[in-house]
């Protein structure tokens, strides 16, 4: 009985962590839209209007909260898409999926989050030529690896140290931590979040 309780509290906790990503996400796309319709740019308006429905569609219809890298992709693309619609295709984006990686679990909305970090605070705003956000995938000793990495501001070593400890509290971490206590409460306490980071000098 004692088990079944921490593994429905593990369940809940999920939930209310994954309710927080999809009205953070909704607010900032309907503010893109907003903004489209106030420039007359009703054309690209109506195409995010769509791409949008197909994401919602796309996320509410799961049954469950663990889903397949596969619908994880879908959802990254039609995101990107969106932001792509606002900022009139000032990045361009590059997946390298292996296929094999396609049919791996893991909780919804885990790339998301961390694909608007980078471009939000990596790309969109940043005046460097050429900029691309990459998106791979692997197998490596049986774990899935997801590198996540754009060529935009960077980060400094100060930030950098702050979300490795959870010290942020602010937006800037929130997305991060979300994901690392997510993917914790859907691997056990022990899972470690490793990933490949180069600081830049902002």
């Amino acid at each position: 009985n004692r088990y079944k309780e921490k593994l429905e509290l593990a369940d809940y906790q999920m939930q209310s962590l994954q309710a927080q990503i999809k009205p953070h996400f909704l607010y900032n796309t309907l503010d893109i839209i907003k903004w489209m319709v106030i420039s007359g740019n009703y054309q690209d308006s109506i195409s995010t209007i769509n791409a949008l429905s197909r994401y919602l569609r796309m996320s509410i219809s799961k049954k469950s909260n663990i889903v397949t890298l596969n619908d994880e992709i879908l959802l990254g693309k039609t995101y990107i898409e969106i932001i792509h619609k606002r900022f009139q295709n000032r990045f361009s984006t590059n997946f390298e999926i292996e296929p094999e990686t396609l049919k791996c679990l893991l909780p919804i909305f885990i790339l998301q989050p961390i694909i608007e970090n980078s471009l939000i605070h990596g790309i969109l705003y940043c005046k460097k030529p050429n900029l691309v956000l990459n998106i791979r995938t692997w197998l490596e000793d049986e774990l899935l690896c997801i590198e996540i990495e754009d060529n935009g501001n960077g980060m400094p070593s100060e930030t950098l140290a702050l979300l490795r400890n959870d010290a942020i509290e602010s937006k800037e971490g929130y997305g991060l931590k979300n994901t690392r206590t997510r993917l914790q409460l859907f691997n056990g306490q022990n899972t470690r979040c490793y990933g490949k980071i180069t600081i830049y000098n902002v």
